[in-house]
C-alpha cells in the first residue's frame, strides 16, 4: 500500500482509499504514485520489447541461416554443372573419336581395289606399276576420283562390276593384239588375283596385303609365243598421311624374261619410289 497527499486538503491517504478521511474529496488513483496498473504496464512493454528483440534476432538467424543454405546451394549446383559440363566434354571427345575411327576407316569395295580408307575423293599416282588396271599404264599420272559414297566414279573403260566389286576390263581397242580381258578374284575385302589374257599370251598375278590392307608383294607370270616373263615385287610403305593411307612407298621389283628353252633368262632388278597424292572430302 502506497500513500499520497490528497489534492484538495493536502492531508495524507492511502492510494487503496475512495475517500479522503480528513475531507471526504475523492482519492485519484489513476497517476502520481506506481502502484499495480504501472507495474503491469512495465511488464507489457519489457515483454513487448523481449518479444521484439527476439523476433529481430531470429529474423537475423533465419536470415543467415537461409542465406547460407542458398550458398551452399548455389556451390552445389556449381559443382553439378561442373561434373554435367566435364561429362559433356568427355562425351564429345568420345564421340568426336567415334567419329574419326568411322571416317578413317570408311571403306568400300572401290576404295579397297585401291588400297584405300576414309572419304577419299581422288587420288593420284606418280607411277602406274603398283595398278592393276591395264590403262593406267597408258597414262604418265593416272588420276581416280571417288563419290562422297566411296564409288569410283572414272571407272576405266572396258572395266565392269559384279556384286558390287570392280571384276574385269576388257581391252576392245587398237589392232587385234591390244585386244584382251582382265578377271580380278576377291578374298578377304581385296583383289587377291587377276588374270589376263592378250591375243595369244596370257597371265596370271597374285598378291598380298598386310593388316591394314596395303599391298606389300605380288607376282606375275605369263608367257606367249615362246615367251615366258615373271616378275615379283615387295613394297615398303614410308610415309602415310593423317587418315592412314601410305603416299609413299618404295617397291623392290625383279624380272626375268626370256624363251623357254633358255637356261639363265635375261634378270633385272629396280627400285621404284611411287607416290600418291590423296585428296579428301
Amino acid at each position: 500500500m502506497a500513500l499520497k497527499k490528497c489534492k484538495e486538503c493536502g492531508g495524507v491517504v492511502s492510494s487503496q482509499a475512495e475517500n479522503c478521511p480528513h475531507c471526504g474529496a475523492p482519492v485519484d488513483n489513476d497517476g502520481g504514485s506506481e502502484g499495480p496498473n504501472n507495474n503491469g504496464r512495465k511488464v507489457v512493454i519489457i515483454v513487448l520489447a523481449a518479444l521484439i528483440v527476439g523476433g529481430f534476432a531470429w529474423y537475423l538467424i533465419a536470415a543467415d541461416k537461409k542465406r547460407k543454405l542458398a550458398e551452399a546451394q548455389r556451390i552445389e549446383q556449381a559443382r553439378l554443372d561442373s561434373i554435367a559440363e566435364v561429362e559433356r566434354l568427355e562425351a564429345a571427345r568420345l564421340d568426336s573419336i567415334r567419329e574419326d575411327s568411322i571416317r578413317r576407316n570408311f571403306s568400300t569395295p572401290d576404295l579397297a581395289f585401291f588400297s584405300l580408307k576414309g572419304h577419299v575423293k581422288s587420288v593420284t599416282y606418280s607411277d602406274n606399276d603398283i595398278l592393276p588396271f591395264y590403262y593406267a599404264t597408258l597414262q604418265k599420272n593416272p588420276t581416280f576420283n571417288f563419290s562422297e559414297d566411296g564409288t569410283l566414279e572414272n571407272l576405266p573403260r572396258g572395266a565392269y562390276r559384279s556384286n558390287g566389286r570392280i571384276a574385269g576390263q576388257n581391252i576392245t581397242w587398237g589392232e587385234e593384239w591390244e585386244q584382251g580381258k582382265f578377271k580380278f578374284s576377291w578374298a578377304n575385302g581385296h583383289v587377291s588375283s587377276s588374270s589376263s589374257q592378250f591375243y595369244e599370251a596370257a597371265s596370271d598375278n597374285g598378291y598380298k596385303y598386310d593388316s591394314a590392307g596395303n599391298l606389300i608383294a605380288s607376282y606375275y607370270e605369263g608367257g606367249g609365243e615362246g615367251m615366258i616373263f615373271k616378275e615379283s615385287a615387295t613394297y615398303n610403305y614410308t610415309d602415310f598421311d593423317d587418315n592412314g593411307n601410305w603416299i609413299t612407298c618404295k617397291a623392290t621389283k625383279i624380272s626375268s624374261e626370256g624363251y623357254e628353252d633358255d637356261a639363265a633368262p635375261e634378270r633385272t632388278v629396280t627400285h621404284p619410289t611411287i607416290t600418291r597424292t590423296i585428296e579428301y572430302w
